[in-house]
């Protein structure tokens, strides 16, 4: 898997079946990732890693503002 960044905001759908996140890349930038999941024994197929969705942000609030919009506020940020 490829690194997408630090996770710096993390979110749950309404119906708490998908997970994403902000992350903050190395060059300081920020981009939407869909969170990826494991398997019981802890592998992780290639089908179910980390997918960046789209974009590259000047800020996390950019970002933020750019996932809800797509889902029309859907996406609840997780404490």
């Amino acid at each position: 898997m490829s690194y997408a960044g630090d996770p710096v905001r993390q979110f749950v759908s309404s119906n708490g079946e998908m997970r994403c996140s902000i992350r903050q890349r190395e060059d300081g930038l920020f981009q939407i990732v869909y969170d990826g999941t494991v398997l019981p024994d802890g592998t992780q197929p290639y089908w179910m890693e980390d997918r960046v969705v789209s974009g590259i942000f000047a800020t996390a609030e950019l970002a933020e503002a750019e996932l809800q919009r797509g889902a029309a506020g859907q996406w609840v940020l997780e404490s």
